[in-house]
């Protein structure tokens, strides 16, 4: 079975996952139904990304040096980079951008 990413479509998963993008606090919040993909691979699905071995920009919205992506999974800062985490059923991802 192959990864798979849909917004809100009927699933066999124990939950949706949730990708808040925050940029200065300003938030928005997508349910999607996801198994076997990253996080960047999630993100991606719905948003011009550019990433080149860290998350540079989101839809236009890029790393100055001064503000950066930050990414956050459960509430707790992520051990793992967006395209290592792999997607869970229930997960509430986040992504600030910011200091």
């Amino acid at each position: 079975m192959g990864s798979s990413c849909s917004r809100e479509q009927k699933s066999e998963h124990k939950g949706p996952v949730y990708l808040e993008i925050s940029i200065f606090g300003n938030r928005q919040v997508e349910r999607y139904n996801a198994s076997g993909v990253t996080a960047l691979q999630l993100v991606d699905y719905a948003h011009n990304v550019s990433y080149r071995g860290r998350l540079e920009c989101i839809d236009s919205i890029c790393d100055t040096g001064k503000y950066y992506w930050q990414f956050y999974v459960n509430g707790k800062p992520s051990m793992l980079g967006v395209a290592d985490y792999k997607v869970q059923p229930g997960d509430k991802l986040q992504l600030t951008f910011g200091y």
